[in-house]
């Protein structure tokens, strides 16, 4: 969706346009962090309301519909905020932040090029829109963590449906519930992207489930529930890039988590799930039990479906036990023998009905 400037608008004008309302986005970050600590400083929230609606008036007139459209959805959410029906907790904060920053990105664009690509700002606004709409509901609550997700990354879908969908027919779910719920309908999507395969990440929930009453040490399942769905996060933008952002990904959901109440300890498994017990591992080089265990069985699981997927000629079976070998293969290395004991008995549950290869067999 490529918009070019209106003919009769020149180029003294936009660049004037431009700089005053950079000037005025420099003054919203600040404005948006004090109210996300003092949510009820209607003074701050109703300056922050009209500096938005002057930016958005300021673009009409300019006809540069694209953009004044985008305004108007983050507009209508600020006037939820002012009704009580949504909030500037933190993640919403860091939302509207990055999406402040996309229309920094677009005006600037804008001005270089004379043209630009606008189907990421209509799809973000819209998204806003959306979630105007549903106020303080569950489902607004997961467009914003899908919203964030996308913008964090910088792959925006703008083919999403402006709606906020339900999570969960059962209104009676906890948000820690609808939180998983979302968590993995995203690990569908990007397991999609990266594998082809969107049952992929469910696969790994079943396979963990099965390893951890083999396991020496008490795991919450919920945060390692929620750390298999989310370790992935940016992999399928940073697989394009080079080694060194490739090796940085696990801070991708690390962050996002950290931002999410109550998975603290799904994001430090996200963080160490490509450490090895040699200390060969990244990004932080931890070794043996210094990486938390959680973190260990998510590592023996990637590399176990990776292997796996090396043989689709094979029987399933088959293929889990060359699999399996190869996982054993890296015991002392990769994995340690606790970790490796359990996932020899979860294959072996989930996968095999006939006796594996033996520990020694590695």
């Amino acid at each position: 969706m490529i918009f070019s400037l209106p003919d009769d608008l020149d180029s003294d004008t936009l660049a004037e346009l431009i700089t005053a309302i950079h000037e005025s986005l420099d003054e919203l970050e600040p404005a948006l962090e004090h109210l996300a600590a003092h949510p009820q400083d209607d003074e701050q929230l109703n300056a922050l309301f009209r500096n938005l609606h002057t930016i958005k008036g300021n673009l009409r007139m300019c006809m540069l519909s694209p953009f004044s459209d985008y305004v108007h959805g983050l507009e209508e959410s600020v006037s939820e905020v002012r009704e009580g029906r949504l909030s500037f907790n933190k993640l919403f904060t860091a939302t509207y932040i990055l999406a402040l920053d996309q229309l920094r990105y677009h005006l600037d664009l804008l001005q270089q090029q004379s043209a630009c690509d606008t189907a990421a700002l209509t799809a973000i606004g819209e998204r806003f829109l959306a979630i105007a709409r549903c106020g303080h509901s569950p489902a607004a609550q997961e467009s914003i963590q899908q919203l964030f997700m996308e913008l964090e990354t910088g792959d925006i879908n703008t083919s999403h449906p402006a709606i906020c969908a339900t999570l969960a027919d059962d209104s009676e779910a906890s948000l820690p519930q609808q939180q998983l719920l979302f968590f993995r309908a995203s690990a569908e999507q990007l397991a999609l992207k990266i594998s082809g395969n969107p049952a992929l990440y469910q696969q790994m929930v079943e396979l963990a489930e099965a390893a951890l009453p083999h396991l020496p040490s008490d795991i919450d399942s919920q945060q390692l529930v929620a750390a298999i769905y989310m370790h992935d996060l940016g992999m399928d933008t940073a697989a394009g890039e080079q080694a060194q952002a490739l090796d940085q990904h696990p801070y991708t959901a690390y962050h996002y988590l950290l931002k999410q109440q109550g998975w603290q300890l799904a994001a430090e498994l996200c963080l160490q799930h490509h450490e090895k017990w040699d200390g060969s591992g990244y990004p932080q080089q931890l070794q043996k039990k210094n990486i938390h265990m959680g973190a260990q069985l998510i590592a023996a699981l990637d590399y176990f479906f990776a292997q796996q997927a090396l043989y689709p000629h094979l029987a399933c079976a088959q293929a889990s036990i060359n699999a399996l070998i190869a996982c054993n293969r890296e015991l002392g290395l990769s994995f340690s023998l606790a970790v490796i004991h359990a996932l020899n008995l979860a294959v072996k549950q989930v996968y095999l009905s006939h006796k594996i290869p033996p520990l020694s067999a590695a």
